[in-house]
């Protein structure tokens, strides 16, 4: 009697069908590593928890879609979004961030480094200029220079280069550099990685067909807090803005943001105080935990982080921050913050916890704030 394996005994429909479950319970289970590419717009996961609620409540009634940017090995920080959701009757979607020791980061850090090599070694391209503000409205906007991206496909890892790679400031100024220059001065490779990621949602709204110029999307880091009545005061601080704008920044840090005088309903500057809160011309709003962009206004800022000189020179707080004083993007500040960053986590770019200046909410639904 000739031996035959069982499976191949079977008859041939039952052997089929067998391979058939095989095969849907290994495309279920199995994921392959999801790798980044030179294009942001691919690599990222976008997770939309959408919740019974689909009225305007949900995106906080002002905004049409709400991003949130997160690691997702910090499941403390998870956990904490999503009860900050559910308080809220919130919807979301979260944006998987870069993380800072990606192989992508060293080539960025290295492509930055060779661009100022060549500078410092060109005369004539050491003079500043900055980008075309106003993209065709139907174009496409990629989220890198492509005289940026050609060099960084160049760069097989991360090497020395003739000039320390630091921080710039203004314009296109990096700091000097001796034995006496601070650690603050050298960029992080979790600086890079919040750079990336940062772009990689804000050129997901200058693309999106399905807003219009004016649409409003909101985007969060993974470490924030809000207040309780945050609808309320939404909607009554949108009132305020005028019929065109960039940026609003419903948290910021270190900087006086009350500097302007507030807006009225028409737009215009007043003395007028309100009990509630006040919409300001911004001045030079640092951290980048909240910030309301329309679709126009991220198209007007992708095209600026993405120039040659000003890409990854710095933090992008920093960068946005300049491009508000430099009056680059039109851009509005919510004095006070009622979106705050929770500073008792760990922080995924600086050493230990956040020490930034510290803002306390009212009412914070996750600080519990009297």
């Amino acid at each position: 009697m000739t031996y035959r394996p069982f499976l191949l005994a079977l008859p041939r429909t039952i052997l089929l069908i067998f391979c058939g479950i095989a095969l849907i319970i290994f495309l279920c289970f199995f994921h392959p590593q999801q790798q980044y590419s030179f294009r942001l717009s691919l690599p990222h996961r976008f997770v939309d928890w959408k919740i019974l609620s689909t009225d305007d409540n949900a995106t906080l009634g002002v905004m049409k879609k709400i991003y949130v940017i997160h690691l997702p090995n910090r499941t403390d920080r998870r956990d904490e979004m999503e009860q900050l959701r559910r308080a809220l009757g919130l919807r979301w979607t979260y944006v998987e961030a870069m993380p800072a020791d990606h192989r992508l980061v060293g080539k960025i850090m290295a492509c930055v480094s060779a661009i100022r090599t060549t500078m410092s070694t060109n005369a004539r391209d050491t003079s500043f200029v900055w980008p075309e503000e106003d993209p065709s409205p139907g174009e496409r906007i990629s989220p890198w220079d492509p005289r940026f991206l050609a060099m960084m496909s160049k760069i097989p890892a991360w090497r020395n280069f003739d000039i320390p790679l630091l921080k710039a400031s203004e314009n296109y100024t990096p700091a000097a550099c001796d034995h006496n220059t601070p650690d603050w001065l050298f960029p992080m490779q979790s600086e890079i990685a919040c750079w990336y990621s940062h772009v990689s949602v804000i050129e997901r709204i200058a693309n999106d067909a399905s807003l219009r110029d004016n649409d409003a999307a909101l985007i969060l880091e993974d470490d924030v807090d809000m207040e309780r009545d945050i609808h309320a005061r939404l909607k009554h601080v949108w009132a305020y803005l005028p019929e065109e704008w960039d940026i609003v920044f419903l948290g910021h840090c270190c900087s006086e943001e009350n500097f302007y005088p507030a807006l009225d309903f028409t737009g215009n500057s007043t003395t007028t105080t309100d009990k509630m809160m006040h919409l300001h011309p911004s001045r030079s709003p640092w951290c980048g935990h909240a910030y309301a962009l329309t679709r126009a206004g991220a198209r007007r800022l992708l095209v600026h982080l993405r120039h040659m000189p000003l890409a990854y020179s710095r933090p992008i707080d920093a960068a946005m921050s300049m491009l508000v004083e430099k009056q680059r993007v039109k851009s509005f500040s919510i004095v006070p913050s009622i979106i705050s960053q929770r500073k008792c986590l760990i922080s995924d770019i600086a050493d230990g916890t956040r020490s930034e200046e510290r803002i306390d909410l009212i009412h914070g639904v996750l600080s519990g704030s009297a």
